[in-house]
């Protein structure tokens, strides 16, 4: 029902994320694409790129239980090879990178600059709305998605939208006439 009086309030939680920052003299990410969404970059300061404000003009949109091909490219260290990517994803928005369906590799222990691609499949279960993605790219080591690395971080935001319908609907075909 009404209430005469009383007070509602909007707020909005900005979630902190683990700081990463890196050593990118040998090593970087040059590009990340989602299916026909794509951005490409140099060498961030620091080891590090935020590019979570450039969704607001070119939104990386994915819905609950869907699967897109997702594409990066690096500029590798060919001396060393040994490069490892992963995507990282807040699947859920609780601040992490450590739940299950949370960590997509990408590339292990490559030398060469892609494109590597994979399929990345949205959980039925995501949470809808802005989803932090952090790409890491990391010499010798499995990356992780926070400290200091040698190599390179990219942040992101993913918009989930929710299912239209999270089933198959099956609609039986009236074939006959009734009596």
């Amino acid at each position: 029902g009404w209430l005469d009086e009383g007070e509602a309030e909007d707020y909005s939680v900005l979630t902190e994320y683990p700081a990463i920052t890196g050593d990118n003299r040998s090593e970087w990410i040059t590009n990340v694409t989602l299916e026909n969404t794509t951005n490409t970059t140099g060498r961030d300061a620091n080891g590090y790129g935020d590019y979570t404000y450039w969704a607001t003009a070119n939104a990386m949109e994915v819905v609950q239980n869907e699967t897109y091909s997702f594409r990066v490219t690096i500029s590798p260290d060919i001396d060393w090879c040994d490069e490892n990517v992963t995507a990282f994803l807040d699947w859920n928005h609780d601040g992490d990178f450590a739940d299950y369906s949370e960590q997509v590799v990408v590339a292990a222990r490559t030398c060469t600059a892609g494109p590597h691609v994979v399929k990345l499949k949205v959980p039925i279960n995501a949470a809808a709305g802005m989803t932090r993605m952090r790409i890491v790219l990391r010499w010798r080591f499995a990356p992780a998605p926070s400290g200091y690395i040698s190599g390179e971080a990219e942040d992101y935001t993913l918009k989930v939208q929710k299912r239209k319908y999270p089933w198959n609907m099956f609609i039986p075909a009236i074939t006959g006439q009734s009596k």
